[in-house]
């Protein structure tokens, strides 16, 4: 809004038109409620909502979905790996260094 109360519209049609994430080591975290709705919302849901979204636009929308949710899930799985692998050679670490 500017300071005269005058709403200028911005055009973000172009904004998601990417099919994979354009910068994928830039989002490390994400909020957990955030990343739960992303994962809970599907094709079918947005299809309801159809009188109000083009099949273009729901494409749109669920395309870059896709490839956050897949980035976060990858990451938490590496996480996992990780702390697992730690665990698994602490104790031998920890034996070797006495």
């Amino acid at each position: 809004m500017a300071r005269d109360r005058r709403l200028w519209r911005i055009d973000f049609t172009r904004a998601w038109t990417y099919k994979e994430l354009q910068y994928p080591n830039n989002p490390v975290r994400c909020d957990r409620q955030l990343f739960e709705k992303l994962k809970a919302l599907d094709a079918n849901e947005l299809a309801e909502k159809k009188r109000y979204l083009t099949k273009y636009e729901m494409k749109a929308v669920m395309t870059p979905r896709d490839a956050i949710v897949q980035h976060f899930r990858m990451l938490h799985d590496a996480a996992i790996t990780a702390h697992r692998w730690i665990a698994a050679v602490s104790p031998i670490c920890s034996s070797e260094a006495k």
